[in-house]
């Protein structure tokens, strides 16, 4: 049976539809409409991936792929591949963790609002708001295998983290913050 051959595609459009087709596929359903870190990292594998593959069939076959042999692609690696990219469920994001510390330091006596004047207080919310989004990013990306150590996805880290940044704001108190009070 003689199958008819469509119209070869670049590299560059292979590899670009590729990426969109199953960058698509892997934000369906009723999952987050965004890439975590992991997930990014694991779509530069899958682009790698890819580009062997182009290569692989062009001297197999002496032609490039067409759109059908892309479209089977997409759907074989995604079957395949679906287990790696599984998420576990969430049990902390990124803003409700920011949130959360920022709520246990407006509790603490050392930082209450009327011991500071306005912009002080403001900047030493910032910074701390910054240090838990960078805490939260670094200790939410691990390979497969390793997901219970995501801070998304357990709450031991969850309260571990707080812990950690709670005795960091200590720390800059004793040093910098204190300086910041009214009568400091």
């Amino acid at each position: 049976m003689l199958i008819k051959l469509g119209t070869e595609l670049t590299k560059e459009e292979y590899v670009t539809r590729y990426m969109r087709n199953f960058q698509k596929l892997l934000l369906l359903g009723d999952r987050p409409k965004v890439l975590t870190n992991r997930e990014e990292q694991l779509l530069q594998y899958e682009k790698e991936l890819c580009v062997l593959f182009y290569e692989q069939f062009i001297k197999k076959h002496h032609r490039a792929p067409d759109e059908a042999t892309l479209d089977d692609q997409v759907k074989a690696n995604f079957i395949e591949r679906s287990k790696i990219f599984a998420r576990s469920p969430l049990v902390m994001d990124e803003g409700n963790f920011t949130q959360a510390h920022i709520g246990q330091l407006k509790r603490l006596r050392e930082l209450r609002m009327e011991d500071y004047l306005p912009d002080n207080y403001t900047h030493i919310l910032q910074r701390e708001e910054e240090l838990a989004r960078n805490y939260f990013r670094k200790h939410d990306d691990y390979p497969f295998g390793y997901e219970c150590l995501c801070i998304s996805r357990s709450r031991e880290v969850v309260n571990q983290g707080l812990e950690k940044l709670l005795e960091g704001f200590y720390d800059s108190y004793q040093v910098y913050y204190r300086r910041y009070r009214k009568n400091g």
